[in-house]
C-alpha cells in the first residue's frame, strides 16, 4: 500500500527555521545580520579596546575590523563614535 500523502513524523524538527527561511529572502536576513553587526559594537567595545590595546583576543580585532575601515568615511566614522559613545558614557 503506498501513501503519497507526507508524513510529518517523518520531516525533521528544525525548529521552524525553514518556515522562516521560506518567509523572509535572504536579502532581508543578510541586512539584518549586518545591521545587528554593526550594533554589536556598542556593548561590545570595552573587549574590543582590550583587544586592539592591551593584547586582548585577536579575534575581535578580526571581527571589527571591517567597521575600523569603515571609518575612513567621516559620516561613518562620526555616527560610529556617537553610538558607542552612548554605550561607554
Amino acid at each position: 500500500m503506498s501513501d503519497d500523502s507526507p508524513n510529518p513524523d517523518s520531516e525533521p524538527d528544525d525548529g521552524g527555521f525553514s518556515k522562516l527561511r521560506q518567509r523572509w529572502p535572504k536579502s532581508v536576513r543578510v541586512t539584518i545580520g549586518v545591521i545587528l553587526y554593526v550594533f554589536s559594537i556598542g556593548p561590545m567595545f570595552w573587549y574590543w579596546y582590550e583587544a586592539e590595546n592591551m593584547g586582548g583576543n585577536p579575534l575581535l580585532r578580526v571581527i571589527y575590523a571591517p567597521l575600523r575601515l569603515m571609518c575612513v568615511i567621516p559620516q561613518v566614522e562620526d555616527w560610529l563614535n556617537n553610538y558607542i559613545n552612548w554605550w561607554i558614557a
